[in-house]
């Protein structure tokens, strides 16, 4: 017996929402001189408290609040599906769960990303 799951691909209703934070991400990074590539997890508290007051410091302030108080596995979530989109395997790579477990989980990751760091 096949233990596959049928199921549609992935459609966040937030779509739009989160390229924007993937945008404004990459462009706070630039605006205080790292790449746009640069990993959330690498940004430290001292690195921000040295930076002048920005839109780009409050916004990455904020973000790395806001990452650093998800879950750890959430935290997997949301670099991988919204900050780091397309620059990591696909869902099967976290092989904990089935596709049908990682698409609910995203959707409620992307339904609970606050609105002020789309601003």
């Amino acid at each position: 017996m096949s233990q596959h799951e049928t199921t549609t691909p992935v459609k966040l209703p937030n779509a739009e929402r989160m390229k924007k934070i993937r945008v404004k991400y990459r462009q706070a990074l630039l605006s205080v001189g790292k790449s746009p590539d640069y990993h959330i997890f690498d940004i430290s508290p001292e690195f921000l408290d040295n930076l002048k007051d920005s839109k780009a410091k409050r916004f990455l302030t904020n973000l790395r609040h806001y990452f650093l108080n998800l879950k750890e596995e959430d935290q997997r979530f949301f670099v991988m599906e919204i900050l780091e989109v397309g620059r990591h395997y696909p869902f099967w790579y976290l092989d904990v769960y089935t596709r049908r477990q990682y698409e609910k989980r995203l959707q409620t990751i992307v339904s609970e990303v606050p609105t002020c760091l789309e601003r």
